[in-house]
């Protein structure tokens, strides 16, 4: 005669369920690959990299020029310009690692956002993410009259709402200068990208990392391969909050900027 299963057999089943589910739950847990977990893994470390090679130079700023004849400098914070040719630079390696800001950050992976998927034609891209064109990118360079130029660490005050690094759009990036006009709030030049669900990675002066999510339809542009640098312009009408947000943490008005065009 058939019988079911006695009270201390159906406790050792459910232990071992518990046990496996246990061991199970850590796999599903597990951030994705392209998680924004990882976004902020990487511009803590380009971020660390940044306050370190202040440190080390008495508070001066990392160099951040804009490109000059289709590459950055070699004493720049980043070599190389991101594009779709088959411009090796797009996947050489080496311009991450020569210049200044290699000697802190040397691990390939941390210059780019793991939810980018843009590939050149010279295969994959290294690099995602730019530096806020304030933080020392050069009087000469800067066009935004009235506004503070950041040379020193020292400089900045209010490291906890001014932010260095970003991950750029793959369609606007191409040096690591990331660059928007504080004069300019309906028009972007350089735009942030939206690979987070609508929401890009930022790291502040301070050292801390965000994932920040975009309101304005406009922000959110889809990538297409090959298309050249956006230009996006809010409608009159419109407020561009989400350009607001960032020009607010770019820099402050400074009327003793000295600005050559």
């Amino acid at each position: 005669m058939s019988h079911g299963f006695t009270l201390i057999e159906l406790l050792v089943v459910l232990a071992i369920m518990a046990i496996l589910i246990v061991i199970a739950f850590p796999a599903f847990d597990r951030p994705r690959p392209n998680h924004p977990i990882h976004c902020l893994s990487n511009t803590k470390q380009l971020m660390l990299g940044w306050i370190m090679y202040a440190d080390d130079n008495q508070g001066a700023l990392i160099a951040n020029e804009p490109y000059a004849g289709g590459t950055a400098g070699t004493n720049n914070w980043i070599g190389g310009v991101m594009d779709w040719s088959a411009n090796p630079q797009n996947t050489n390696a080496d311009f991450l690692h020569t210049n200044r800001l290699g000697d802190y950050v040397k691990s390939v992976a941390a210059y780019r956002c793991p939810a980018d998927n843009s590939v050149s034609a010279a295969g994959p891209r290294i690099r995602s993410y730019a530096m806020n064109g304030f933080m020392n990118g050069g009087s000469n360079r800067v066009t935004s009259t009235g506004w503070k130029q950041f040379t020193k660490k020292s400089e900045i005050r209010r490291p906890a709402d001014t932010f260095v690094i970003v991950d750029e759009h793959a369609n606007s990036i191409d040096d690591g200068y990331f660059f928007n006009d504080p004069n300019q709030t309906n028009s972007w030049k350089s735009l942030p990208a939206a690979n987070h669900n609508g929401a890009a990675g930022f790291s502040f002066a301070d050292g801390h990392s965000e994932i920040h999510k975009w309101v304005d339809r406009s922000t959110k542009q889809t990538v297409v391969p090959g298309r050249p640098k956006p230009v996006v312009t809010i409608a009159p009408r419109k407020t561009a909050l989400d350009l607001a947000w960032v020009l607010e943490r770019t820099t402050y008005p400074h009327t003793n900027s000295v600005v050559v065009p």
